[in-house]
């Protein structure tokens, strides 16, 4: 037992073995001290490891130095642990060092299967979502977004090829981190671009805001963002609905009711192009349809395959042409306000292709031209093979009126291409005869234009399967 009346000794005497005293000294044992971290987590620099070390002493000592030691070495404990754990003493795993030097963007895309497609906007599919990188110099471009039915399930609610609605004239712009899709209406115009009227019409005409989205992330340069589109292509919305208002399912005293089933809707594929992007969706419903009093059928299943696509719009518009009373074109209809006569007016532009001559001079001098572009149409291989030479023969009859203008085969007709990965029957820019197998008794040919102008980017004729019922009551 060591007795209370020993006698004091320093630490400067007894440090390293300085005492002789006469009681046994006590013996201070090594301490070991392991470095870790107590949640698991690496400490800056480096993964989570430990370090050992020993303090080991070979002096003795007694009573209250024994205590004032006690301090000095759980200090000195202290500052080391606190020195071993600023040094670079833990090695980090590479997969972590990799992570870490990842801009956001590359993170947005590491260690995900990504399906992408290149374009005017780049497209990607990942974990069951639509992503949608948009440049900062398409900002205020003009496009129009249409929803075409790819397949159907029930072609009494719309048939295959068709566009149940016009497509929408959308701008794209960026306030604050929200990017919005603007549906521009513009059918009240200014003769006089910039003056007090058409100043006063701008504040009456504000672009509605279509969709808003949030930017998930911006491109390493930051001049492009990311933005989650899977709604815009994955959900229902009226303007881009698989249903046709004039079906036979909707008309007279027929009523269908519609209820949308998010779980059974799904995102099949995805194409992108110099000018335009496509997304086809398997969008599901339940149909009930009303005869008066009488239901036809309730929450029968119904599912079509839509292609939605954006496409942009020429930077510069085609100029307007206003129609002539005397000839039956489709029109586009706006309100003219005069700041000189000070009076407003209807006035309707043609719906017209733009056709150019491949020789100007040639063309001035009256000499039959071809034309820059010709106007194409595809004609649908699903066709009765009994229709087709008739088909082909009735559209290129057109070229005799074209030829009265100066224009050479201004009208192509081409089947379905079988091996062009990029030609798509359902995308707005291609102009194509579809076959319908409904008992219709007609035809329809709609056309889809740009709403600056009303120069045609597309048409479709649509040829019902008893249209000859018609024509044998016409011709006989």
């Amino acid at each position: 037992m060591i007795s209370s009346t020993r006698t004091k000794t320093s630490l400067s005497e007894i440090y390293c073995g300085g005492y002789s005293g006469e009681d046994p000294p006590l013996p201070i044992p090594n301490r070991e001290v392991k470095l870790t971290i107590a949640d698991g987590t690496a400490p800056p620099g480096g993964r989570v490891g430990s370090c050992h070390f020993f303090l080991q002493h070979p002096c003795h000592f007694y009573d209250g130095d024994v205590l004032l030691y006690m301090k000095l070495v759980d200090m000195m404990l202290f500052t080391l642990i606190f020195f071993f754990y600023s040094l670079p003493c833990f090695t980090q795993d590479s997969d972590s060092l990799k992570s870490d030097n990842l801009s956001a963007y590359q993170k947005f895309f590491e260690g995900k299967k990504v399906e992408s497609a290149t374009g005017v906007f780049s497209l990607h599919k990942k974990d069951g979502k639509l992503y949608m990188e948009i440049a900062d110099s398409l900002l205020n471009r003009d496009f129009l977004l249409a929803s075409t039915v790819s397949e159907t399930s029930d072609n009494l609610n719309s048939i295959v090829g068709s566009k149940p609605f016009n497509p929408l004239h959308l701008k794209i712009d960026k306030v604050a981190d929200k990017i919005r899709f603007l549906n521009v209406e513009k059918s009240n115009i200014s003769r006089h671009p910039g003056d007090n009227i058409d100043r006063a019409l701008s504040k009456s005409s504000l672009d509605a805001v279509f969709k808003t989205f949030d930017i998930v992330v911006y491109s390493e340069d930051s001049t492009s963002f990311i933005i989650d589109v899977t709604d815009l292509f994955c959900s229902d919305y009226e303007q881009l609905s698989p249903f046709d208002p004039d079906s036979p399912y909707s008309s007279g005293k027929v009523k269908r009711s519609t209820v949308f089933s998010s779980s059974k809707s799904y995102i099949s594929s995805i194409k992108a192009f110099d000018d335009n992007v496509t997304v086809k969706s398997l969008l599901s419903y339940e149909v009930t349809v009303n005869a008066g009093k009488k239901t036809l059928f309730k929450d029968k299943p119904f599912s079509a395959l839509m292609t939605r696509s954006i496409l942009m719009l020429p930077k510069e518009a085609a100029r307007a042409r206003i129609t002539d009373s005397r000839m039956s074109v489709f029109p586009s209809a706006a309100i003219l306000y005069d700041s000189q006569s000070l009076l407003s007016k209807p006035v309707y532009f043609a719906h017209r292709w733009r056709l150019e001559p491949s020789d100007t001079s040639a063309f001035i001098s009256g000499k039959l031209t071809q034309p820059v572009k010709p106007i194409t149409f595809y004609v649908d291989p699903d066709f009765p093979e009994e229709f087709r030479p008739a088909i082909k023969e009735g559209i290129l009859q057109w070229n005799d009126a074209f030829e009265r203008i100066g224009f050479k085969d201004a009208i192509v007709v081409k089947d379905f291409p079988q091996n062009d990965k990029d030609f798509d029957p359902d995308n707005l820019k291609y102009s194509c005869v579809r076959y319908a197998p409904t008992p219709i008794e007609n035809s329809m040919g709609p056309s889809w234009v740009d709403p600056r102008s009303g120069e045609i980017i597309s048409a479709s004729v649509y040829i019902y399967h008893d249209v000859l019922k018609l024509l044998s009551k016409w011709l006989f």
